[in-house]
Protein backbone atom coordinates (compact mmCIF):
# COMPACT_ATOMS: atom_id res chain seq x y z
CA UNK A 1 0.00 0.00 0.00
CA UNK A 2 1.26 3.27 -0.99
CA UNK A 3 1.49 6.07 1.79
CA UNK A 4 -0.10 9.25 0.89
CA UNK A 5 0.57 12.21 2.28
CA UNK A 6 -1.56 14.62 4.17
CA UNK A 7 -0.60 18.31 4.63
CA UNK A 8 -3.05 20.19 7.52
CA UNK A 9 -3.29 23.74 7.52
CA UNK A 10 -4.55 25.77 10.28
CA UNK A 11 -7.71 28.17 9.35
CA UNK A 12 -7.14 31.61 10.00
CA UNK A 13 -9.57 32.92 13.30
CA UNK A 14 -11.26 34.94 10.30
CA UNK A 15 -12.09 32.03 8.28
CA UNK A 16 -13.18 29.83 11.36
CA UNK A 17 -15.60 32.69 12.26
CA UNK A 18 -16.70 33.40 8.59
CA UNK A 19 -17.67 29.55 8.57
CA UNK A 20 -19.46 29.72 11.37
CA UNK A 21 -21.64 32.92 10.78
CA UNK A 22 -22.87 30.91 7.12
CA UNK A 23 -23.45 27.88 9.32
CA UNK A 24 -25.33 29.83 11.62
CA UNK A 25 -27.37 32.02 9.04
CA UNK A 26 -28.28 28.43 7.06
CA UNK A 27 -29.47 27.33 10.25
CA UNK A 28 -31.97 30.68 11.26
CA UNK A 29 -32.97 30.10 7.13
CA UNK A 30 -34.11 26.56 7.72
CA UNK A 31 -35.98 27.49 11.09
CA UNK A 32 -37.78 30.76 9.12
CA UNK A 33 -38.67 27.87 6.39
CA UNK A 34 -40.07 25.32 9.00
CA UNK A 35 -41.89 28.48 10.29
CA UNK A 36 -43.05 29.58 6.96
CA UNK A 37 -44.50 25.76 5.83
CA UNK A 38 -46.21 25.40 9.32
CA UNK A 39 -48.06 29.00 8.85
CA UNK A 40 -49.09 28.03 5.20
CA UNK A 41 -50.59 24.70 6.97
CA UNK A 42 -52.50 26.72 9.73
CA UNK A 43 -53.83 29.28 6.86
CA UNK A 44 -55.02 26.26 5.00
CA UNK A 45 -56.74 24.53 7.85
CA UNK A 46 -58.17 28.06 8.40
CA UNK A 47 -59.45 28.44 4.84
CA UNK A 48 -61.11 25.18 4.93
CA UNK A 49 -62.89 26.04 8.24
CA UNK A 50 -64.03 29.10 6.52
CA UNK A 51 -65.15 27.53 3.47
CA UNK A 52 -67.48 25.02 5.82
CA UNK A 53 -68.76 27.89 7.35
CA UNK A 54 -69.43 29.91 4.23
CA UNK A 55 -71.32 26.64 2.77
CA UNK A 56 -73.37 26.49 6.04
CA UNK A 57 -74.43 30.11 5.68
CA UNK A 58 -75.09 29.93 2.57
CA UNK A 59 -77.52 26.45 3.17
CA UNK A 60 -79.11 28.38 6.24
CA UNK A 61 -79.87 31.33 3.53
CA UNK A 62 -81.19 29.25 0.95
CA UNK A 63 -83.50 27.19 3.64
CA UNK A 64 -84.74 30.51 5.12
CA UNK A 65 -85.39 31.38 1.45
CA UNK A 66 -87.60 28.38 0.66
CA UNK A 67 -89.50 29.36 3.94
CA UNK A 68 -90.12 33.02 2.74
CA UNK A 69 -91.14 31.85 -0.57
CA UNK A 70 -93.51 28.90 1.06
CA UNK A 71 -95.06 32.00 3.65
CA UNK A 72 -95.42 34.87 0.50
CA UNK A 73 -94.79 32.98 -2.57
CA UNK A 74 -92.31 33.92 -5.40
CA UNK A 75 -91.44 37.78 -5.49
CA UNK A 76 -87.75 39.77 -3.69
CA UNK A 77 -87.48 41.50 -0.21
CA UNK A 78 -86.07 44.74 0.62
CA UNK A 79 -84.15 45.01 3.25
CA UNK A 80 -84.08 48.14 3.79
CA UNK A 81 -87.86 48.36 4.01
CA UNK A 82 -88.87 45.51 5.47
CA UNK A 83 -91.24 45.07 2.21
CA UNK A 84 -91.67 41.69 0.42
CA UNK A 85 -92.93 42.40 -3.22
CA UNK A 86 -94.39 39.47 -5.26
CA UNK A 87 -93.77 38.20 -8.70
CA UNK A 88 -96.74 37.03 -9.56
Amino acid sequence: MAKTETNVTKLTKDEIKEIGDIRSSISSVTIAIGEAEIAFTNLGVRKNELLNNLRKLSEKQNDFAKKLEDKYGNGNVNLETGEFTSTK
